[in-house]
Protein backbone atom coordinates (compact mmCIF):
# COMPACT_ATOMS: atom_id res chain seq x y z
CA UNK A 1 0.00 0.00 0.00
CA UNK A 2 2.95 2.38 1.14
CA UNK A 3 4.49 1.58 -2.55
CA UNK A 4 1.32 1.75 -4.36
CA UNK A 5 1.13 5.60 -2.60
CA UNK A 6 4.60 6.70 -2.97
CA UNK A 7 4.32 5.58 -7.14
CA UNK A 8 0.97 7.90 -7.35
CA UNK A 9 2.79 10.87 -5.21
CA UNK A 10 5.86 10.42 -7.86
CA UNK A 11 3.12 10.28 -10.79
CA UNK A 12 1.24 13.72 -9.68
CA UNK A 13 4.13 15.01 -7.77
CA UNK A 14 3.16 18.69 -9.06
CA UNK A 15 -0.16 17.90 -8.05
CA UNK A 16 0.65 17.35 -4.56
CA UNK A 17 2.17 19.94 -4.02
CA UNK A 18 -0.24 21.89 -5.57
CA UNK A 19 -2.85 20.68 -2.80
CA UNK A 20 -0.46 20.69 -0.33
CA UNK A 21 0.21 24.92 -0.84
CA UNK A 22 -3.51 25.12 -0.84
CA UNK A 23 -4.16 23.13 2.92
CA UNK A 24 -1.81 26.03 3.93
CA UNK A 25 -3.77 28.54 3.04
CA UNK A 26 -6.21 28.34 6.05
CA UNK A 27 -3.71 28.70 8.34
CA UNK A 28 -1.60 31.46 6.95
CA UNK A 29 -5.79 33.61 7.50
CA UNK A 30 -5.99 32.22 10.96
CA UNK A 31 -2.42 33.56 11.15
CA UNK A 32 -3.92 36.95 10.05
CA UNK A 33 -6.78 37.33 11.69
CA UNK A 34 -6.42 35.40 15.05
CA UNK A 35 -9.15 33.37 17.17
CA UNK A 36 -11.55 34.28 19.26
CA UNK A 37 -10.17 33.88 22.72
CA UNK A 38 -12.92 35.66 24.77
CA UNK A 39 -15.27 33.55 26.53
CA UNK A 40 -18.34 33.75 29.25
CA UNK A 41 -18.12 30.21 29.97
CA UNK A 42 -16.78 29.18 33.36
CA UNK A 43 -16.72 25.39 33.49
CA UNK A 44 -18.87 24.52 36.45
CA UNK A 45 -16.77 21.41 37.41
CA UNK A 46 -14.08 24.18 38.79
CA UNK A 47 -14.98 25.38 42.61
CA UNK A 48 -15.11 28.96 40.78
CA UNK A 49 -17.77 28.00 38.21
CA UNK A 50 -19.63 25.96 41.16
CA UNK A 51 -19.04 29.53 43.10
CA UNK A 52 -20.66 31.63 40.65
CA UNK A 53 -23.58 29.54 39.97
CA UNK A 54 -23.60 29.65 43.99
CA UNK A 55 -24.12 33.25 43.57
CA UNK A 56 -26.29 33.39 40.50
CA UNK A 57 -28.64 31.37 42.45
CA UNK A 58 -28.95 33.43 46.20
CA UNK A 59 -27.65 36.71 45.22
CA UNK A 60 -29.34 39.20 42.80
CA UNK A 61 -27.63 39.72 39.84
CA UNK A 62 -26.89 43.77 38.43
CA UNK A 63 -26.36 45.62 35.38
CA UNK A 64 -22.78 44.86 33.45
CA UNK A 65 -21.03 48.28 34.11
CA UNK A 66 -17.40 49.35 33.65
CA UNK A 67 -16.15 52.91 34.40
CA UNK A 68 -13.98 55.92 32.80
CA UNK A 69 -11.73 57.95 34.52
CA UNK A 70 -11.42 61.74 33.06
CA UNK A 71 -8.41 63.54 34.06
CA UNK A 72 -6.93 66.89 33.29
CA UNK A 73 -3.61 68.82 34.81
CA UNK A 74 -4.83 72.20 34.44
CA UNK A 75 -8.84 72.03 34.35
CA UNK A 76 -10.61 71.27 37.71
CA UNK A 77 -13.11 68.73 37.43
CA UNK A 78 -16.00 71.66 38.86
CA UNK A 79 -15.18 73.59 36.44
CA UNK A 80 -17.97 74.23 33.67
CA UNK A 81 -15.20 73.27 30.85
CA UNK A 82 -14.54 70.27 31.98
CA UNK A 83 -17.91 69.32 33.33
CA UNK A 84 -18.91 70.06 29.10
CA UNK A 85 -16.07 68.15 27.55
CA UNK A 86 -17.39 65.27 29.74
CA UNK A 87 -21.00 65.69 29.00
CA UNK A 88 -19.64 65.76 25.34
CA UNK A 89 -17.45 62.68 25.55
CA UNK A 90 -20.39 60.78 27.06
CA UNK A 91 -23.21 61.65 24.82
CA UNK A 92 -22.64 59.30 22.07
CA UNK A 93 -23.02 56.44 25.24
CA UNK A 94 -26.26 57.97 26.56
CA UNK A 95 -27.43 57.92 23.07
CA UNK A 96 -26.61 53.97 22.16
CA UNK A 97 -29.26 51.46 22.58
CA UNK A 98 -27.19 48.67 24.25
CA UNK A 99 -26.34 51.43 27.32
CA UNK A 100 -29.04 51.43 30.04
CA UNK A 101 -27.59 54.55 32.03
CA UNK A 102 -24.77 56.60 32.47
CA UNK A 103 -23.79 58.08 35.84
CA UNK A 104 -21.23 60.83 36.76
CA UNK A 105 -20.57 63.54 39.18
CA UNK A 106 -22.85 65.52 37.19
CA UNK A 107 -26.18 64.08 37.23
CA UNK A 108 -28.83 64.74 39.78
CA UNK A 109 -29.21 64.09 42.89
CA UNK A 110 -25.63 63.13 43.08
CA UNK A 111 -24.14 66.29 42.00
CA UNK A 112 -25.06 69.64 43.48
CA UNK A 113 -23.86 72.94 42.28
CA UNK A 114 -23.09 74.11 45.60
CA UNK A 115 -21.92 70.89 47.51
CA UNK A 116 -19.22 68.66 44.79
CA UNK A 117 -19.69 65.15 44.82
CA UNK A 118 -16.55 63.66 46.53
CA UNK A 119 -17.87 60.49 46.05
CA UNK A 120 -17.17 60.73 42.60
CA UNK A 121 -14.29 63.17 42.44
CA UNK A 122 -10.81 62.73 43.24
CA UNK A 123 -9.14 64.67 46.28
CA UNK A 124 -7.07 66.70 44.13
CA UNK A 125 -10.38 68.16 42.10
CA UNK A 126 -8.70 67.07 38.66
CA UNK A 127 -10.57 64.26 38.05
CA UNK A 128 -14.14 62.53 37.68
CA UNK A 129 -15.62 59.18 37.26
CA UNK A 130 -18.35 58.13 35.22
CA UNK A 131 -20.15 54.83 35.45
CA UNK A 132 -21.63 52.91 32.79
CA UNK A 133 -24.15 50.79 32.84
CA UNK A 134 -25.22 48.30 30.32
CA UNK A 135 -28.44 46.39 29.83
CA UNK A 136 -28.38 43.07 30.58
CA UNK A 137 -27.61 41.62 33.57
CA UNK A 138 -24.46 39.91 35.44
CA UNK A 139 -23.28 37.78 37.99
CA UNK A 140 -23.30 39.66 41.62
CA UNK A 141 -19.99 38.79 41.73
CA UNK A 142 -18.43 39.16 37.87
CA UNK A 143 -15.01 39.15 38.20
CA UNK A 144 -15.56 35.70 38.40
CA UNK A 145 -16.58 35.57 35.08
CA UNK A 146 -13.81 35.75 32.20
CA UNK A 147 -16.38 38.22 30.48
CA UNK A 148 -19.65 39.56 31.02
CA UNK A 149 -20.17 40.55 27.19
CA UNK A 150 -19.86 39.73 23.56
CA UNK A 151 -16.49 40.24 22.74
CA UNK A 152 -17.38 43.41 20.38
CA UNK A 153 -19.17 45.01 22.61
CA UNK A 154 -16.69 47.30 25.18
CA UNK A 155 -14.20 48.09 22.24
CA UNK A 156 -17.28 49.22 20.25
CA UNK A 157 -18.36 51.51 23.03
CA UNK A 158 -15.30 53.00 24.16
CA UNK A 159 -14.42 53.99 20.72
CA UNK A 160 -17.30 56.19 20.51
CA UNK A 161 -16.12 58.04 24.45
CA UNK A 162 -13.34 60.70 22.59
CA UNK A 163 -11.99 64.13 23.74
CA UNK A 164 -9.09 66.37 22.96
CA UNK A 165 -8.81 68.04 26.41
CA UNK A 166 -9.39 65.61 28.97
CA UNK A 167 -7.19 62.08 29.47
CA UNK A 168 -9.69 59.11 29.78
CA UNK A 169 -8.72 56.04 31.55
CA UNK A 170 -11.05 52.89 31.42
CA UNK A 171 -11.56 50.85 34.78
CA UNK A 172 -13.00 47.77 36.05
CA UNK A 173 -13.87 44.04 35.14
CA UNK A 174 -14.87 44.66 31.61
CA UNK A 175 -11.66 46.46 30.29
CA UNK A 176 -9.45 44.25 31.86
CA UNK A 177 -10.72 40.98 30.10
CA UNK A 178 -10.84 43.05 27.11
CA UNK A 179 -6.66 44.15 27.81
CA UNK A 180 -6.28 40.46 28.93
CA UNK A 181 -7.74 39.26 25.64
CA UNK A 182 -5.64 41.94 23.47
CA UNK A 183 -2.44 41.10 25.06
CA UNK A 184 -3.04 36.96 24.67
CA UNK A 185 -4.12 37.92 20.93
CA UNK A 186 -0.53 39.28 20.13
CA UNK A 187 1.67 37.33 21.65
CA UNK A 188 0.35 34.72 20.06
CA UNK A 189 0.47 36.21 16.73
CA UNK A 190 4.11 37.29 17.40
CA UNK A 191 4.96 33.85 18.89
CA UNK A 192 3.28 32.03 15.42
CA UNK A 193 5.40 34.50 13.01
CA UNK A 194 8.72 33.61 14.88
CA UNK A 195 7.99 29.57 15.56
CA UNK A 196 6.00 28.56 12.06
CA UNK A 197 9.39 29.78 9.89
CA UNK A 198 11.72 28.03 12.84
CA UNK A 199 9.41 24.19 12.67
CA UNK A 200 9.56 24.81 8.68
CA UNK A 201 13.95 25.14 8.69
CA UNK A 202 13.83 22.34 10.79
CA UNK A 203 11.66 19.88 9.36
CA UNK A 204 13.94 20.50 6.53
CA UNK A 205 16.89 20.06 8.42
CA UNK A 206 15.84 16.67 10.13
CA UNK A 207 14.00 15.11 7.19
CA UNK A 208 16.74 16.13 4.62
CA UNK A 209 14.16 17.52 2.58
CA UNK A 210 16.08 20.48 0.66
CA UNK A 211 18.57 17.45 -0.06
CA UNK A 212 16.26 14.92 -1.23
CA UNK A 213 14.74 17.64 -3.17
CA UNK A 214 18.15 18.24 -4.94
CA UNK A 215 19.10 14.82 -5.16
CA UNK A 216 15.64 14.24 -7.17
CA UNK A 217 16.04 16.65 -9.75
CA UNK A 218 19.74 16.07 -10.30
CA UNK A 219 18.77 12.65 -11.42
CA UNK A 220 15.84 13.62 -13.64
CA UNK A 221 18.14 15.44 -15.66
Amino acid sequence: MLAGWGRFVHRFRFAVIAVSLLSVIPSLWLIAHGGRLATTDVPTTTESGRALDLIGRELPGRPPSFSLIFSSDRLRASDPAFRREVEKALAPLRQDDRVARVVTAYDPPVYDASVPAAEMMSRDGHRALAVVELKGEASAFSSLEFSVLPPDVYPSLRGKVKTDTLEVLPVGNIPLNHDFTEVTRSDLHRAELVILPVVVILLLLVFGGALAARRYFRSSR
